[in-house]
């Protein structure tokens, strides 16, 4: 399907973003697979946070943020009440990255994909390269121009002044 990478993880996005789905494409139900499940509880694996309260330690979110340390890898399915469409994602905190793993019924990863991109940090791994690659031919076309001008201006002072 896709993953999208980030540089660091935000907890707080990564529930805005549960709840954007919730909200724009009617997802209710989340499931948690964390890869040490015995630091949550039965509630922390089925919701991210009851009423909407990031600091409710009740919720997924809040209490990963807790134990990341710990818990390097989750991954998680949500589906709509009516089981009309269901993702499957994963989250890996060590490789940095969110990627929608499967996708059922009637939603598509583009509109994933943007509550992603409306709420997390992230970037395409090929595109992070592409903007350096950007930045440093930018710098360069700087520094060229600089020096024309520098030139250019010891040449009109040498011949106009007559400076040396």
């Amino acid at each position: 399907m896709f993953k999208r990478y980030f540089k660091n993880f935000d907890f707080r996005g990564f529930k805005d973003f549960i709840y954007d789905l919730l909200k724009k494409y009617g997802f209710w139900n989340i499931q948690f697979y964390p890869d040490k499940r015995e630091y949550f509880s039965d509630i922390q694996l089925c919701h991210v946070a009851p009423n909407s309260d990031f600091n409710n330690s009740n919720g997924f979110a809040q209490a990963w943020m807790k134990k990341q340390r710990e818990v390097r890898r989750v991954s998680f399915d949500f589906w709509r009440q009516d089981n009309s469409a269901k993702i499957s994602m994963t989250i890996n905190l060590d490789k940095k990255y969110i990627s929608l793993d499967k996708i059922e019924g009637n939603i598509s990863s583009v509109q994933v994909e943007d509550a992603i991109k409306d709420n997390l940090k992230t970037y395409e791994k090929g595109l992070k390269n592409k903007m350096l690659v950007g930045k440093v031919l930018k710098n360069i076309w700087e520094i060229f121009v600089g020096v024309i001008i520098v030139v250019a201006g010891a040449i009109l002072v040498y011949y106009v002044f007559g400076i040396k």
